[in-house]
């Protein structure tokens, strides 16, 4: 691996991704293979702003999706090739997300080795092969959170305060994209100020460089509240988050005390949801109103439910989207699944490709995501056997 550039990772990175969209494609044959529930409510916002300049659905103004990722989507609307050129545009950004994290373990670890490491185990990631050819936001996020760890990596080791700008500004790009990632700038200024302390600058450097670094981000995300607010009366950033807590945290819970699936529980809080009429705000705060009181009066059954969602998603990454690719049923159990209930899975519809790849999806998840980090720490102490240099 002497001669090994970051170069050829990229390509690799880029040829990878690329075939597994065309293999879940030829499998298919259908572009529907690369959808989700979320794509639909991204595209129609896309296509308003392309038709008439305004971020809506059916005339009424858009509060649930956040705009940065349906204006991603718009070159593929345009062109009437959404999803070939969409993937695209996602896969190439899966790659300079791979030399985002080649760039941000030369900073860290000040060693290329690592570095090299990191990049080509990242280009090996599932999610970030996976995802890439999904029409979902997630590749788009990771680089925004990639972009924003590159600058803010820069500005504490160069000290330049153009790069705590640009951090502020791609941090809150991730928000736009994803509004899981609201209450980070909060934490990150909480970060530098600590660093700051290890570090023995003063104290008024310290307290000076996170507050302009949580301002920044304020002024940039307070314009959509305003737009939210101006428009429909919702003065949230983004109402994702009061349907989440109603129809999955508090949908989760009264599934199991009235022992029905969890989808038929999801269809009645919705007709709920939708008797108090077409006005988003009294919608949402009934939504928001509702779900905190199912949760405040049921805490054990919701802290249960909670941390049975942690342990599939720590041991089942990515395997529900895995097996939705290869043609395999959406509502059928992965591998955890299997052993928790005792079936045994069913496929018909499985090639014989994904069969032999669905069940060591989980390992290979984590082998690649926890290896960047024995590798880098190893290359710190001129480990040779990583890249023979």
């Amino acid at each position: 691996m002497k001669n090994l550039r970051l170069r050829h990772i990229i390509i690799f990175a880029f040829i990878i991704r690329i075939a597994f969209a065309f293999i879940a494609y030829h499998d298919s044959g259908d572009t529907t293979i690369f959808y989700r529930s979320d794509s639909k409510t991204n595209i129609a916002p896309a296509t308003a702003i392309l038709n008439t300049g305004s971020f809506a659905i059916d005339g009424v103004p858009e509060i649930h999706r956040t705009p940065l990722y349906p204006l991603v989507l718009i070159p593929g609307i345009a062109l009437g090739k959404v999803e070939p050129v969409t993937i695209f545009i996602q896969i190439i950004l899966s790659c300079l997300t791979v030399v985002l994290v080649y760039k941000c373990s030369i900073i860290i670890f000040n060693s290329r080795r690592a570095a090299l490491a990191g990049a080509g185990l990242y280009s090996l990631e599932p999610l970030s092969i996976i995802y890439s050819s999904l029409l979902l936001s997630e590749t788009v996020f990771a680089f925004f959170i990639m972009l924003f760890l590159y600058y803010l990596l820069q500005y504490l080791d160069r000290r330049q305060f153009q790069n705590l700008i640009l951090s502020a500004f791609a941090l809150t790009a991730s928000i736009y994209t994803r509004p899981i990632s609201y209450f980070l700038p909060i934490f990150v200024a909480f970060g530098i100020f600590l660093y700051f302390l290890f570090r023995r600058r003063s104290f008024t450097a310290a307290v000076a460089t996170s507050f302009y670094f949580l301002l920044l981000c304020v002024l940039l995300i307070f314009p959509w509240h305003v737009r939210n607010f101006e428009l429909t009366g919702y003065k949230g950033f983004s109402s994702i988050s009061d349907s989440n807590l109603y129809d999955y945290q508090a949908a989760s819970i009264m599934a199991v005390k009235n022992n029905i699936p969890f989808a038929k529980q999801q269809r009645i809080f919705a007709d709920k949801a939708k008797a108090h009429g077409p006005d988003v705000v009294k919608k949402y705060a009934y939504m928001h109103r509702e779900a905190k009181k199912i949760i405040l009066e049921n805490k054990k059954v919701f802290v249960k439910q909670y941390l049975r969602g942690i342990v599939a998603v720590l041991l089942e990454p990515g395997t529900s989207e895995f097996n939705r690719m290869s043609g395999g049923k959406s509502n059928l159990p992965g591998p955890l699944g299997i052993i928790m209930s005792g079936e045994k899975r069913q496929e018909k519809n499985c090639r014989s490709f994904w069969q032999s790849t669905l069940n060591l999806q989980p390992l290979l998840h984590y082998n690649l995501s926890i290896s960047p980090y024995a590798a880098e720490c190893l290359c710190c102490y001129q480990s040779r056997f990583v890249f023979n240099e």
